[in-house]
Order: structure tokens, then sequence, then C-alpha cells
């Protein structure tokens, strides 16, 4: 992220804190499935609501994601990354 905020997993929600170095913040391109994996708990980010969160892979719509440059963007709904309200789970 540009303001040097990183993606971060709390209870499996996907949040934006300070870079923090641990596996929570750390994601892999599943080509195989289509996804991105966290390596903290190895599951698929999953965009059915309106957070994304992880969940068990399970290669549906909702966890596949593309990368367009700037954003990751689901392939259906074409949701992407952003921080809602523009605040972050540190304030």
């Amino acid at each position: 992220m540009s303001s040097g905020r990183y993606v971060d997993l709390i209870a499996n929600r996907a949040v934006i804190k300070t870079q923090n170095g641990f596996d929570g913040q750390k994601f892999v391109l599943d080509w195989k499935k289509r996804c991105v994996k966290s390596v903290l708990n190895n599951n698929c980010l999953d965009a059915r609501r309106n957070w994304i969160y992880t969940d068990a892979s399970n290669n549906e719509w909702y966890q596949h994601f593309k990368f367009d440059g700037t954003y990751f963007v689901n392939i259906k709904t074409k949701k992407v990354f952003d921080v809602d309200g523009g605040k972050d789970e540190e304030g």
C-alpha cells in the first residue's frame, strides 16, 4: 500500500495495519486454485460479504481475484481492497 500500511488478518478478517512482519501480513498467489492465499492460515481471501476475510478454498467466484496493476479485484463483483471510511484497525 502506498501509505506504508499492510493487509493483516485479525480473526480471519482482513484489516489494514502497520507492518509487523508476522505471517498474517504475508500472502501468495495460488495459481492452481486461482486465489490469494494467506501464509498464516493457508486459506484464501473471500469477498462474499461487504468485507474481505479468509476461508477454506472452494474455488468459487468470490475467491477469484486478479491484479490490475494497482488493486486486487474480485473477478465477478469487481470489489477491490479499500479501507472502510478511511480508517484502519489502528485508528
